[in-house]
């Protein structure tokens, strides 16, 4: 749930983190659902990313299952797994987020090849649900609540080291209580990668006129299978999906640039002006200069 501009990805379609740090590979924020409209893009990383729910609630959707989390609650994300947080109803959920590369835990070849290499790559362990019930998942979450508020310390990469190992060896020696809730579920690989494959289309050629046929053609598969894919783990319809990728993209760029309403539709993919205030106000329930005058009041 990284805020910025378009989504940056390597040559595998993984997004690109912005860390906060020149030499630590971590990325620590506390965020508000409103800011991203209610709902975030899909993604994935290389990273963990981890979640805990300061207040309210977010559906967060990671391969195509929704889980529920409430105030109190949070998720660990492993490594590579499509995820992204929404509410439906528009409720604010305000939440601490921070995304984690896994070279952090590996002190040696060793410890990466025993300890590290095995769990990311476990596919029947594509997320753990923490719940404050539950004693280790409480303080795993307690231990992601310490790397936020030690965050800006001096010794802030040392300590945020030892926390997450510290969740990591939590994790490892309950890993397998947690797969059990995903034993029944069937691997969904190749068409995760094939949406995976659509949505990075998406992504980089979102200023360009693209179809529904442009989209099913980057992941390999027909135009139904395509509507099917988006429809069965994003809840939407390739289509709907651009729309929003653009709008996000200018809304950004209306709270982080003075750039006029025109320029800011043209770099966001809309050759028609008038449609992006248009489809704009749907969404957002404002025109973009109020929207604009709105965020710089937050500031």
């Amino acid at each position: 749930m990284q805020e910025g501009d378009s989504i940056k990805v390597r040559k595998d379609s993984s997004e690109v983190i912005e860390y906060d740090y020149n030499d630590f590979m971590a990325y620590i924020r506390l965020g508000d659902l409103s800011s991203f409209n209610y709902a975030c893009n899909a993604h994935w990383h290389e990273d963990i990313e981890m979640i805990r729910i300061l207040s309210g609630k977010m559906a967060y959707n990671v391969n195509g299952s929704i889980v529920q989390l409430e105030a109190g609650d949070g998720i660990i994300v492993n490594s590579r797994q499509m995820h992204y947080g929404f509410s439906d109803t528009e409720t604010e959920c305000k939440y601490v987020c921070m995304v984690l590369h896994p070279m952090l835990l590996c002190v040696s070849h060793q410890a990466e090849a025993e300890l590290v290499a095995p769990l990311l790559s476990d596919s029947s362990l594509p997320y753990i649900h923490l719940r404050r019930s539950v004693p280790w998942e409480r303080e795993a979450l307690d231990c992601i609540q310490e790397i936020y508020d030690i965050r800006e310390k001096p010794t802030a990469r040392l300590r945020i080291q030892g926390l997450f190992s510290q969740i990591w060896a939590a994790v490892l020696e309950n890993a397998e209580q947690c797969r059990k809730h995903f034993a029944s579920q069937k691997k969904q690989d190749k068409k995760l990668n094939a949406l995976k494959k659509m949505i990075d289309f998406i992504h980089s050629h979102y200023m360009d006129k693209i179809a529904v046929e442009d989209i099913a053609a980057a992941g390999i598969m027909s135009k139904s299978s395509c509507l099917s894919l988006f429809k069965r783990y994003l809840n939407d319809t390739p289509v709907n999906f651009l729309i929003n990728y653009r709008l996000k993209l200018g809304a950004q760029l209306l709270r982080d640039s003075d750039m006029s309403v025109t320029n800011i539709a043209y770099q966001a993919g809309f050759a028609n002006v008038s449609y992006f205030v248009e489809a704009f106000h749907k969404v957002y329930r404002c025109q973009p200069l109020e929207y604009r005058k709105k965020q710089k009041g937050k500031v």
